[in-house]
């Protein structure tokens, strides 16, 4: 598959970039298959956490995705369906439904309190569904009480995230699709998948945090201790290394690491980028990296040779990507 060389520049976390537009964020689709511990359909993987307070007893909230190209119709009737499928489920301990109370603060706000899961009685969980622009999320936080001991947290975020004016400057916060959240939070940690249709296994992450127990080596250490600790594990593994070494991003030292490797299996190729702030990043000097990985399989399970391989990216359009993401990375 070649890429078209068109970008188009997203706001995501703290971050502003540009990505080719064969890029798309990934986001899970409602499916019966996947089930939350709430033994109802998963509607949003839960890719952002905020941490509130700074002690070992901090209150956290997550935060996912249901759609970045919502509305005020197909909103409200997911929100419905995720208050039906509550009361459908009952709760093995208590017997009684999983839903524990639906509030419709506004149109665009709702808020469902439920059991955490079906074999829980003393865990309980709030969710809110916010709609801003386009862009329907949901957030969710744990409670060992009935009535939300985080619930405070919880209306922290609703009150605090505001519809993005991409026409205007974006002020301080925390970028999601078309929302904005200003919450008073004092850590974040955000994982983001991003896929291209078509080109079944590769994937891109866009990272972003300021924990300081994610601060433990740079990226090139920590690749050396692995190498180092699951030796036998290379063993076979034809390398091509591009590029390895001190680089910039969003202003910041770096490094990065991009290589093929294959294996009579499969050919993967591996390029990543991470920001090295030292030992306490902030909202400003966060550690951030880019990862694009894509696996094509060459064998089947049965060790047979496959005669269609998987489309897969060139070596020149896979620099491209890399480094235009990574050039046009800069902090908001």
């Amino acid at each position: 598959m070649k890429l078209s060389r068109q970008t188009k520049q997203t706001c995501l976390g703290r971050l502003i970039f540009t990505l080719p537009v064969e890029f798309n964020q990934l986001l899970y689709p409602v499916s019966k298959d996947r089930i939350t511990n709430a033994g109802i359909p998963r509607i949003a993987s839960l890719d952002t956490t905020f941490k509130f307070g700074l002690t070992k007893d901090w209150k956290k909230a997550e935060v996912g995705i249901v759609s970045l190209n919502a509305n005020l119709t197909s909103f409200t009737q997911t929100v419905q369906a995720q208050v039906a499928a509550l009361k459908m489920v009952i709760n093995d301990e208590d017997k009684v439904p999983m839903l524990i109370e639906f509030i419709k603060v506004t149109p665009s706000n709702y808020v469902i309190k439920r059991y955490s899961g079906t074999r829980s009685t003393g865990w309980y969980a709030t969710d809110l569904h916010l709609l801003r622009g386009k862009t329907h999320l949901i957030v969710t936080s744990d409670s060992l009480k009935a009535v939300d001991e985080n619930f405070d947290i919880l209306q922290n975020i609703m009150g605090n995230t505001t519809t993005i004016d991409f026409n205007r400057p974006i002020g301080p916060g925390f970028c999601l699709g078309d929302a904005l959240i200003n919450s008073n939070h004092d850590y974040e940690i955000s994982d983001d998948d991003y896929a291209v249709v078509g080109l079944e296994g590769l994937n891109l992450t866009v990272s972003q945090t300021n924990t300081e127990s994610q601060a433990e080596g740079t990226l090139l250490e920590r690749l050396d201790s692995r190498r180092h600790e699951f030796a036998p594990l290379y063993k076979g593994v034809q390398e091509k290394v591009l590029r390895r070494g001190s680089t910039t991003m969003a202003g910041m030292q770096a490094e990065e690491i991009l290589d093929y490797a294959s294996t009579e299996k499969e050919r993967y190729m591996s390029f990543t980028v991470e920001t090295s702030p030292g030992k306490s990043p902030t909202f400003q000097r966060p550690i951030m990296s880019v990862s694009i990985d894509h696996s094509v399989y060459t064998l089947d399970s049965s060790g047979r040779r496959i005669s269609e391989i998987a489309p897969s990216l060139s070596e020149e359009d896979a620099l491209w990507a890399f480094d235009t993401i990574k050039n046009s990375m800069r902090l908001r």
